[in-house]
């Protein structure tokens, strides 16, 4: 259901993952746990932004969903 969820696809070579909102702090990434390619949130300072968001479709209310990841912050 979820469009590029591995972070793989980057069909215009910009370096930023296909299906996800642009954002310059968050980049595909080679350093990685498991697949080809990975997220990488990169931010500094403490500012308030989403980080990234990917629409859903086929959800339901009501319905059990299930979401899973594993994020590194060192």
């Amino acid at each position: 259901l979820l469009a590029n969820p591995g972070f793989e696809l980057d069909a215009n070579a910009d370096n930023r993952p296909d299906s996800w909102t642009s954002s310059a702090r968050f980049l595909r990434s080679s350093t990685l746990r498991s697949g080809a390619a990975a997220g990488n949130l990169t931010a500094t300072t403490n500012p308030s932004f989403t980080i990234n968001s990917s629409t859903i479709s086929g959800l339901y209310a009501g319905a059990s969903h299930r979401v899973s990841g594993w994020v590194n912050i060192p």
